[in-house]
């Protein structure tokens, strides 16, 4: 009598584990779009990272001259309240690390703000 709605349930169960799975994370969702660091100084007039679903694009000007660029991928490695790391991978441009190896990002979100906090360096949201 339990047979025919073994395969029903298992459907069911098999259904919402994908959709709980496929929900987009919400820090992930708030970093979407371009950020601009909120105060400059002598060592950087200009720094810009870009996230855009899974790839980064990060643009620095060191002085007057001198600008890096570097494009790449990242994923997720935490996401917890206001706090989210990603790895960042695949990347190629402007050196961001000594080695070609994935780095991480630690990014503190202040939604009230509309600020996060990259690498312990304010940014503020220039674009969604």
């Amino acid at each position: 009598m339990h047979l025919p709605r073994a395969p029903f349930l298992l459907f069911t169960f098999s259904l919402l584990l994908t959709l709980t799975a496929c929900r987009p994370d919400p820090n992930d969702q708030f970093i979407q779009g371009t950020w601009q660091l909120a105060e400059t100084d002598a060592d950087n007039r200009f720094f810009e990272w870009r996230f855009d679903n899974g790839t980064f694009i990060r643009q620095q000007e060191i002085d007057s001259v001198t600008t890096l660029y570097t494009t790449g991928q990242y994923r997720i490695i935490e996401s917890e309240g206001d706090a989210l790391t990603l790895e960042l991978f695949d990347y190629s441009g402007d050196r961001i690390a000594y080695e070609n190896t994935p780095i991480t990002l630690p990014i503190e979100i202040d939604r009230d703000n509309d600020t996060a906090r990259i690498q312990n360096t304010g940014f503020v949201r220039i674009s969604p």
